[in-house]
């Protein structure tokens, strides 16, 4: 049916009502154990060909399936990332720190809210009660805004270098990078307390089907225009404005100013960054906007009728953990120095296995002012 899903937004339209506090009655919670049995029932859902039991049997199967799946291969990406970066002296310079920061935020997003929100959807009511509800709430928005600062450092970084054709004593320091990482995670951590108060968990109405369900949406509904709009700027549209023009910057400043005798390479050079701007507006974009609009109409109330809508919230919901499953290969897979490392550990764990001779990719140590995109 409609779904909450796990990114704080409120699937309410004219046949979903957030009932206050103690408002489910005996009927309603009936109502709740009809849902989970309808799968012997017979009934249609309004405005569509499907069945309640077909319904259920999508978002209760289908869905968990497709959401572990994606869960699973994030999981397994950005493991691996944060393993070749820590586990490697020669990854540990600034940007693979940085991008480490990246592996972290999309780990935790995964693992908290990818499993509640992949249970949640097996289960049909929300499990787990309103403490670990706001517990899931809070960390989709920390783990998304230290994403998107994250981003925004790598960014603003990269082009400083660029342009002052050298690494400056800040940006060469790995210990002035775990600061500014432990910085981001603090940050982010304090400011989106106000979160846990204002979702929590709540019986929501849907008189299309004339049940009850309990959903993980807004504690405070009250605030919640104030703080879907004030989400979708910060941690979306500024952003995004601030990543897309540092890249055009860094294109045009690597077109109009290639450095004397390695045209060639500077040609090669612009040639990736525009992959690496492709890719990262791209993946961001796609994979957030929906999900904003959604929580924005939701909070206002505009999202079209339910039997009409409920299927593109699972949608939306899963463009969000694709994006946290696709950075390793979108940030990561990019760079020479990464795969050379991924295929390192992969044969090594094969042969480890096998008895047989470990790989060696042949290849130069980094230097400290080596980028992780540069091919």
């Amino acid at each position: 049916m409609g779904r909450q899903t796990a990114v704080g937004l409120i699937d309410v339209s004219d046949n979903g009502t957030v009932l206050g506090m103690g408002e489910k009655t005996a009927a309603t919670a009936n109502d709740s154990a009809a849902l989970h049995n309808a799968s012997s029932e017979n009934l249609v859902i309004p405005g569509t060909s499907l069945k309640t039991a077909e319904g259920l049997m999508y978002t209760r199967i289908l869905v968990p399936v497709i959401f572990g799946i994606v869960v699973l291969a994030g999981l397994a990406g950005n493991s691996l990332v944060a393993y070749v970066i820590v586990s490697r002296h020669k990854m540990r310079h600034v940007w693979n720190l940085l991008l480490l920061n990246l592996a972290i935020a999309d780990i935790a997003l995964l693992a908290i809210c990818g499993t509640f929100t992949t249970v949640f959807y097996v289960t049909v009511d929300w499990p787990f009660g309103d403490v670990f509800c706001r517990i899931m709430q809070y960390f989709v928005y920390v783990t998304c805004y230290v994403s998107v600062l994250t981003l925004v450092t790598v960014s603003a970084m990269r082009y400083y270098i660029t342009l002052r054709g050298a690494v400056g004593q800040f940006v060469s320091s790995q210990r002035n990078i775990v600061i500014l990482m432990v910085a981001i995670w603090l940050l982010c951590l304090t400011s989106q307390l106000p979160v846990a108060w204002i979702l929590g968990v709540r019986d929501v109405r849907y008189e299309a089907f004339n049940l009850t369900v309990t959903e993980c949406v807004f504690a405070d509904y009250e605030r919640g225009p104030a703080l879907t709009l004030s989400f979708f700027s910060l941690a979306y549209v500024v952003p995004f404005v601030i990543i897309s023009v540092v890249y055009l910057l860094l294109v045009l400043h690597l077109r109009n100013r290639p450095m004397p005798g390695v045209e060639k390479k500077s040609e090669k050079r612009t040639q990736h960054v525009a992959r690496v701007v492709t890719s990262v507006i791209v993946a961001f974009g796609i994979c957030w906007l929906p999900i904003h609009i959604h929580m924005i109409l939701g909070s206002y109330k505009l999202l079209p009728p339910l039997e009409d809508y409920f299927i593109f919230p699972i949608i939306w919901t899963a463009l969000v953990f694709l994006n946290s499953a696709l950075n390793p290969l979108l940030y990561n897979l990019l760079s020479t120095e990464f795969r050379d490392s991924f295929r390192s550990v992969l044969c090594r764990h094969r042969q480890d296995a096998g008895g047989g001779p470990r790989y060696s990719s042949g290849k130069s140590k980094s230097t400290g002012s080596t980028s992780a995109g540069d091919d």
